[in-house]
């Protein structure tokens, strides 16, 4: 991973209080509180935000197109399947913790 990249993913998650940081000779990052209070979603929206992950394009001109009502359905349908998608991963990073990445 590129030293920048990884200055500014330390930063935010710095930020968000899942890092901290201690200088000097035993310095080092460590994590704030424990992994079983750290959710994945957490970590995830500190990282990546809120933006949606799937976006698709809703100024769709379908005049153009033979069969209208069948462009248009498969334009609402394919936004609902994203949109879906994306909540059932964020339903699922919210039910997780760093804890559960662990090795028991």
């Amino acid at each position: 991973m590129p030293i920048p990249s990884l200055k500014r993913l330390v930063g935010l998650l710095k930020k968000s209080d899942f890092l901290a940081s201690k200088k000097g000779l035993n310095g080092g990052l460590a994590l704030a509180k424990s992994a079983d209070r750290i959710r994945l979603y957490d970590v995830f929206t500190a990282i990546e935000g809120t933006t949606p992950l799937f976006k698709q394009y809703d100024n769709f001109d379908v005049s153009a197109f033979k069969h209208k009502k069948e462009v248009t359905y498969m334009l609402i349908e394919s936004k609902k399947i994203f949109e879906n998608a994306e909540q059932s991963m964020l339903d699922e990073l919210k039910k997780k913790t760093l804890a559960d990445l662990f090795v028991e």
